[in-house]
This record gives C-alpha cells, sequence and structure tokens, in this order.
C-alpha cells in the first residue's frame, strides 16, 4: 500500500512540473501574440500606402449616389456630330511632305522618302 502511494505521489510531482513549464510557455505565447497583433494593429507610417496589405485598406467609398444609368450617350439625347454643309468658307488641303521614309502604294500618288 505504501509503494502505491509513493508511485501514486511521483506520478503527481511529474504531472505538476510538466503543468507549470506547460503554464510557463502559454504565458510566452500570450505575450508573443498580443505583441504581433500590436504590430498588426499599428499604422505603418514609415512604409508607402502601396506596399500596405489590399486587405487591411479600407473599400473606396465614393460620395456620389449610383443613378441607375449606364455612362456616356443617353438613348434619346441628340447627337454632337457636326454635320457637313454645301458650301464651306475656307478648304485646307493636308499634304504630307514625306511618309517618314517608309515607301508604301498611295492611291493618289507614289511616296518616296
Amino acid at each position: 500500500m505504501r509503494a502505491l502511494v509513493v508511485e501514486q505521489w511521483t506520478v503527481i510531482t511529474a504531472q505538476e512540473r510538466r503543468i507549470a513549464e506547460a503554464d510557463e510557455r502559454i504565458a510566452m505565447q500570450d505575450e508573443r501574440i498580443a505583441e504581433l497583433e500590436w504590430r498588426l494593429g499599428r499604422d505603418s507610417s514609415n512604409r508607402p500606402s502601396s506596399s500596405d496589405s489590399r486587405y487591411c485598406r479600407p473599400p473606396p467609398r465614393s460620395s456620389r449616389r449610383a443613378s441607375g444609368r449606364k455612362p456616356g450617350k443617353q438613348p434619346g439625347a441628340p447627337g454632337s456630330t457636326m454635320g457637313l454643309v454645301k458650301d464651306p468658307d475656307d478648304v485646307i488641303t493636308l499634304d504630307p511632305g514625306c511618309c517618314g521614309g517608309v515607301e508604301w502604294t498611295c492611291p493618289v500618288r507614289r511616296c518616296v522618302g
């Protein structure tokens, strides 16, 4: 009976030592986690904002509200193309002096660079 008590006492002592070591390790890990969370949450003002993770930035918010219309000319709106006239005031002919050194077959004349 006495041997059983001694054996149980030895097991209990070993378990208490392991529990104390585990408690110490947990306390150190809690401190490390708190430090890492603090680093993660602090303002990274020494880095440009482009290097910040896109997951940490808030989504862009516009002060304008959506109207429900698609961009561009709306159906039924008048067009803005300038119409041709039968008798213009001035006629300007633009004739390139050279085609940049590239020879090609021009429908009007042969361009020589």
